[in-house]
């Protein structure tokens, strides 16, 4: 359903007349980006289904660890950014 003028290549800037109720964000963006950010998704989702599909002895186990030591694996990624000087 069409709720702004937004086209394929253009941003929206306002919602279409006949339209009731609130509007999502979402909706204002053009929608080669609502695409990508689909297809983006669903890709993330597919590789994550192959992983565990192929390898679902070590994918839960290493998921679950990085949940529960969350402070540990963003300070992990912290210190081996981009520039990031070797560890000694």
């Amino acid at each position: 359903m069409k709720r702004t003028d937004a086209t394929f290549w253009r941003s929206g800037t306002r919602v279409l007349a006949k339209v009731e109720g609130r509007v999502g964000r979402s909706s204002y963006g053009a929608r080669w980006q609502r695409l990508a950010f689909r297809i983006t998704w669903l890709a993330a989702a597919g590789e994550g289904a192959h992983l565990v599909g192929r390898h679902p002895d070590t994918s839960w186990p290493m998921a679950r660890d990085l949940w529960e030591n969350r402070d540990r694996a963003l300070a992990a990624r912290e210190t081996g950014g981009i520039g990031a000087r070797p560890p000694r």
